[in-house]
């Protein structure tokens, strides 16, 4: 092992770099670093050649990036096709309302249950465990989808408390993100054009283009300041603000539909 230089070692992760597994160079990386330690701590070698390699000598992966549309003309076209979907009740109404409360699909959308909705205050409260940052979340809704969702409730007809039941297991299980993904292909809507997940990208580009407050954004997406603790943040930042730009987002969706439709 101590033959093994900082050199070897670069010459072993370029191969990789070269092929292109960004994702790979990187888990090789952290294991050879952890097998030196290793062999550092029982007396084997005398150093971790990996310890100093600089970063900036190696590509980066590029971040993760949910194919969305964010032309208008575009986006009437897409919501349309989607209203136009022919199939499963849950998958046509969770794929009719995605766009207008740009939910995280799988963890908080298709986990939404009838007892988190506090209808006379007009919000969804989705609570810790379905949140990335494990804090509860309010949806301020709209009265589009307010009605939405009060029309589905009032007409459910499964004995479940979710919001959309599969058609299997008696309905004790959601619909998957796969039948959201097929259910957008099903009408002509290829996954390099948008994905369940671009709707948050689509609301987040649009809302800022449209001057609403950086932070107001941020905040309806779950998204949380760094700088703020866990013991400062507050579910209902920005709530005020959230509610009118939650309207105006579903009038101006209801607006693009409507234009396309003439």
């Amino acid at each position: 092992m101590n033959e093994i230089t900082p050199a070897d070692m670069i010459e072993a992760f370029k191969r990789i770099e070269a092929r292109g597994t960004l994702n790979t160079l990187k888990k090789v990386r952290q294991y050879a670093g952890r097998v030196f330690r290793y062999g550092v701590g029982m007396g084997l070698c005398d150093r971790d050649p990996t310890r100093d390699l600089p970063d900036d000598i190696f590509k980066k992966e590029n971040p993760q990036n949910y194919a969305h549309v964010t032309d208008p003309k575009k986006l009437a076209v897409l919501l349309n096709a989607i209203d136009s979907y022919p199939g499963y009740y849950s998958t046509a109404k969770a794929l009719q309302i995605m766009p207008y409360v740009f939910m995280r699909p799988v963890e908080e959308l298709l986990n939404l249950r009838w007892e988190f909705f506090r209808w006379e205050d007009d919000v969804i409260v989705l609570p810790p465990e379905l949140m990335k940052k494990k804090r509860e979340h309010l949806v301020p809704m709209a009265k589009q989808v307010k009605a939405f969702f009060r029309d589905m409730y009032e007409n459910s007809r499964l004995d479940t408390d979710l919001v959309f039941p599969s058609r299997y297991n008696n309905g004790r299980k959601p619909i998957s993100e796969t039948a959201l993904r097929k259910g957008l292909d099903k009408v002509g809507i290829d996954k390099s054009v948008q994905v369940p997940h671009g709707f948050r990208h689509t609301a987040s580009t649009l809302l800022n283009e449209a001057g609403w407050h950086y932070d107001a954004v941020e905040r309806q997406l779950a998204h949380v300041d760094k700088n703020k603790t866990r013991g400062t943040y507050n579910k209902a930042e920005y709530i005020d603000i959230r509610r009118e730009m939650m309207q105006y987002w579903a009038d101006y969706l209801d607006s693009l539909k409507a234009t396309q439709a003439d």
